[in-house]
This record gives C-alpha cells, structure tokens and sequence, in this order.
C-alpha cells in the first residue's frame, strides 16, 4: 500500500525508480528539483543551468515536449525514448521517473594525503595546567588576576579574553582552582576545570571545489589522529567557481553556498571526533585552504569582483575568525585561520602547495601543477616565483563528456590497448557507468598510439582509421557523429559508453589551456623545458592521471617520466602543517606575496600558443 502522503490541490505525484521514492510537488515543478525533495542528489556540473547535458532522466510514459536546450544536447533517438533533462523538464501530471546510474551523484575517489615535509611542533595553541591558591580574605585578589598571576609565574605572559572571562568563575571552582588555561595569540581564551592539557586537537581542512578533505591533528604529539572526506555540497550550484559565483549574486545565493560548506565541515568534524574518541570541544583550531573563491564562500563575502576583470580578491592575506562566527562546531573558544591567497584565481590551496613542497628553500627550478577545472601552475624556486590559473573547463572531471562522470564508482579510469584490444578499468570494478578524467586522457593516449585519431584530434573512420578489426568496428556513427565504443552493457536494454569526436575537443581545449599556461610562465621565466629540474603533479587529477598518457596528449612538456612526481593533496598538507608550527603561517604569506601572478589572458601571444597547443605531439 502507498505510504505517500496525499498533496494538496495542484500537486502531482513523481515516482523515482530504481529507488522508488514519491513525492508530491506543484505542477510545473522541474524533475531536478522533485529529485531534491525526493532525497535524490543528480549529476549537474553546470548548476542545473541546461548546458551540460549531464542530468539525464527517462520518462516512463509520455514526456513532455523537449526545450531547446534538449533538442541541442540529446538524440533524435534518445528524445524518442523519452530521454530528458532533469533540470529543464517540467512535470505537468503524475509521473514515473528512471534515474540511470550514470546521473545519480556517487562520493568521488578521494585523495586523502600528500608530499610531507619536516616540521617543528610550535601550534598557534597551547594548554597550561595550573593549580591556583585558592581565594581567602587575606587574598581577595579577583578570578582574573589570580590566573594572570599563575600564568607569569608558570613563564607564561597572557592576558585572559572577556570570552573567557564569562565561565571563569565556575571552571575555577568546579576544578577546585586546578584548571587549564587554553591559550591562543598571548589571551586566554578558556579556562577548563581539572587538567586536560593532554587533550588538544587541531583541524586542518583543504576545501576543493569537488572534494572537501578533513585532518584531526593531535598537537602534542603531531599525529594524525583521522582524517575523512566530502564532495562538496556546493557542486549542487554548479561543478565550477565561475558558475558558483554567478549562483551567489542571486537572492540568498551566497548564504546557501556558505551553509553548505560549514554543514560539510561540521559532518566531516564530527566522523573525525567520533573515529578518533576525541570530543569537538577539544578541537581548538581549524586551519583552511582553498581556492580563492571557496575562502570567500566560506567567510560569507561576496565573490563577485573574484569573477570580473580585473579579477580582484576582497583579501590576500590571512583571516583569522572565532569558529563559532562561522557555525564551525568545536571548542567555543576555537579559531578559524584561512591560509593567504595570492590572486582571484590563485588561491590559499596553490600557496599551502608551495608550503607542503618547500619552495621557500629550494634551489631546484620545479614546475607544480594542480590539474582541475581550474589548472594552477607554478614556476621557480626560492628566488624566483611565477604563478598563473587556466581555465581548463570542467573535462577532467567528466563534465561536457559525453559518458563523463567524476571518478566514483563505476567510472572508467583506465584505458588501454594491448595487441589490438581493448581494455578498461573501473572505479571498485563491476560494469561501467560512464568515463572520468584519467580513463578520457588514457583512451585518447591510447587512440592516438593505435592510429584511430590523427594530431589535429580528428576521430579517423573508414580508410582513414589504422588499427586492428576489432578496433574498427568500435567507431560507429550516431547523430552526435562518430564516436568509439569504449564499453557495451546489459542492463535490461543494452547501454553503451563511449567516446565522441566532441569528447576529444573538450579534451584537446582542456588539456590546450593547461599547456600554453606552462608555456607562457617558462617563456616568462626565460627558459626552456628542458630547464626543468622537476615536475610536481598535485591533485587527485595529478595524483591519479599516468604519467605516460599525459605526456603522449601533451598534457605535459616531453620529459621523461622520472622528472614527473606525483605530490597527491598538497594543498591539505601545507594547512596541516601551519596547524601543527603556527611560525610557518609567516613563510605562507611570505610566499603569497613573492609568487607573481601572469594573467594569462591579457597576453597578446596566449592565443597563439592555446591553438598550437591544441596539437596532439
């Protein structure tokens, strides 16, 4: 018997299946938002805006007549079916809804760790155990003064915070006047009953514009005590900065953006605090990195100038807020500290970068990247540092593909060929769903080398396409144009992945945008590839992506492989380790504001570099 509650006047009832949730929303309601209500997330890399082409949902019986955006970016044949966009189709009666897996949004394949380098334990917090004379009348000395005066004698010079001043009274009496100073930047910002100097914990959080990755810091001992994962919530609004930041200019759009990440931070807290047995409350620091964008969606200000030439940040430096203004739950006294930016598309994630991989003391000249849908690059050594962002596109991670999709289960992630055939592999195996970043750099790379796509990125057919029978018999042709089956899969009505000549050009403009960037900033610099002493790939793109393929689509200078290093996530590594010695926040600034940004727009020669770079070497 239905369990669904009856809708009031003009609602229609929808039905998802395989899942087969109801809901009841008002006619006209889009799929995508009766998804929402439903409890269903769905794959919209463009925000729900109908350019992307990713939320597809079939109708199971008549569908309504499709928009504009649909008759662009669907089949004659996949209309007929009843294929549509969730975010574009509106629901005019009673409806049953199938959601293939390739839409329904699945948690990434996180990066968890990266490249670490040696630090001193000096965090930006410390706990001082005391056990104070209690009052009498020949000692009338205040609560205040009392502490302060066993603070100096214990070497310890530290004022208390009015904060702390609101439970004073009863933390010394509960604790019989033996309590714990918690203090941070020369005040005492709490006092806790009994001794609990033992018990101070940190967070360090590398906020992605995909991926949200958390760390639980025990600064006495300097151990990770846990560390958890996220997709961003924020993908909801749109899987890049330029379309979260068109969302924020909207009514309430900002605190929505804001909401969403201090809600994951807060889930990713309390998974940290419950698999490491240590209470929020003893958390006393959160320390962040990010793009320039998600600082600002973090700390609630406006990011729109972020997005309008001249692209101006609000800050560069560091900001440092009480957790508890932004709705971070861990000690009332915590702070929250976001590392320095260094332009509007040069965030805090690219300097915690730098911090994690040494720039400050290293003679090597090194190459960093970190490949996303906005590719920053780094060039230099302690001497000398240049800086700039690409607008990749959102490719790598499946958006505007085809079959694409971000690397979860079922995703494609590697692509190869061995004596004329095919082989795939999946994210935790089982059928594919769809092709993520590092499976589309493989099944080019490996095109290329089989001879099924040319330099200039064109899909060979007929006389044209090299290769062995059964390679050929792949490339079919649809109203999309030619395209290579990549994988065939029976599910009920057969279904398959496969790769377009469109795919190939998102690729080729991608991969194009990240090239000229690292060929402009060495141009600038005033040498060559060949100069490079060291690439470092940071990232899950970069950590991920073989080495081999990005070179053969030239991703990459040709270098050979042994100068290329995976680094992984760097970015949270440089956050974890302000955390754990607070000095090293002044050797971040420090290389804020020496790595020059290139912008590589302005630049009379990036369009003719881009194109050259669109070649396949």
């Amino acid at each position: 018997m239905d369990s669904t509650p009856k809708p009031a006047h003009g609602f229609i009832k929808v039905r998802f299946q395989p899942t087969g949730q109801a809901v009841f929303v008002p006619s006209g309601e889009t799929v995508l938002a009766a998804a929402g209500e439903a409890g269903l997330e769905l794959h919209t890399p463009c925000g729900g805006r109908g350019t992307c082409g990713s939320c597809r949902v079939v109708f199971a019986s008549t569908p309504p007549d499709p928009t504009p955006d649909e008759l662009t970016l669907l089949s004659k044949a996949e209309l007929a079916s009843g294929l549509r966009l969730a975010c574009r189709a509106p629901l005019l009666k009673d409806s049953t809804i199938d959601v293939p897996p390739s839409t329904l949004r699945k948690d990434s394949k996180f990066l968890l760790h990266g490249i670490m380098r040696n630090v001193e334990l000096a965090p930006a917090v410390s706990k001082v155990a005391l056990a104070l004379p209690p009052p009498s009348l020949e000692d009338q000395r205040s609560d205040a003064d009392r502490l302060v005066g066993a603070l100096s004698a214990a070497g310890v010079a530290a004022e208390a915070d009015p904060g702390a001043l609101l439970t004073l009274p009863s933390s010394l009496r509960e604790g019989a006047f033996t309590v714990t100073a918690v203090v941070h930047g020369g005040r005492v910002t709490a006092v806790e009953p009994g001794d609990t100097s033992d018990e101070l914990y940190a967070v360090a959080f590398d906020i992605g514009t995909t991926t949200v990755v958390g760390m639980l810091l025990n600064l006495r001992t300097g151990a990770e005590c846990a560390v958890a994962a996220r997709t961003n919530p924020q993908v909801s609004y749109g899987d890049d900065v330029v379309s979260r930041i068109g969302f924020a200019a909207l009514d309430g759009g900002l605190t929505k953006l804001q909401s969403a990440i201090v809600s994951c931070i807060n889930d990713i807290i309390a998974e940290l605090s419950a698999a490491a047995s240590v209470p929020p409350e003893r958390i006393y620091q959160a320390v962040f990195c990010g793009n320039t964008s998600m600082n600002h969606f973090l700390l609630g200000i406006d990011p729109a100038y972020v997005a309008q030439a001249p692209y101006v940040a609000a800050v560069r430096a560091a900001v440092e807020v009480p957790a508890g203004a932004l709705g971070i739950r861990v000690a009332r006294a915590g702070r929250a500290l976001t590392l320095p930016n260094v332009a509007g598309f040069v965030g805090s994630d690219t300097v915690a970068m730098m911090l994690a991989a040494d720039y400050a003391h290293s003679d090597k000249l090194r190459l960093a990247i970190d490949i996303g849908t906005n590719g920053e690059i780094v060039l230099g050594n302690r001497k000398r540092l240049l800086c700039a962002s690409t607008a990749a596109g959102p490719a790598f991670e499946g958006a505007r593909i085809r079959h694409g999709m971000r690397a979860a289960s079922g995703a494609i992630e590697s692509v190869s060929i061995a004596d004329g055939r095919l082989k795939i592999e999946t994210i935790n195996g089982g059928a594919p769903v769809g092709i993520c970043g590092t499976g589309l750099i493989d099944a080019v790379a490996a095109l290329l080398d089989a001879g099924l796509v040319d330099s200039t990125g064109r899909l060979l057919t007929g006389e044209d396409a090299a290769g062995t029978p059964e390679l050929k018999k792949r490339i079919s042709e649809n109203d999309f144009g030619p395209h290579f089956v990549l994988a065939t899969v029976e599910e009920g009505a057969a279904r398959t992945v496969f790769l377009t000549q469109r795919d190939i050009r998102e690729l080729q403009l991608a991969k194009a945008a990240i090239r000229a960037g690292i060929t402009i900033l060495l141009k600038e610099f005033g040498v060559g590839w060949q100069d490079l002493d060291e690439v470092l790939l940071a990232g899950a793109f970069g950590n991920y992506i073989k080495k081999e393929s990005a070179l053969r689509v030239g991703l990459l200078p040709p270098l050979p492989p042994d100068k290329i290093t995976q680094i992984g996530n760097a970015a949270g590594t440089g956050a974890k380790i302000v955390a754990l010695d607070s000095r090293l926040l002044a050797e971040a600034d420090a290389l804020s504001l020496a790595a020059r940004y290139v912008e590589l727009a302005g630049r009379a020669d990036f369009q003719h570099i881009f194109a050259e770079s669109m070649l396949f070497e």
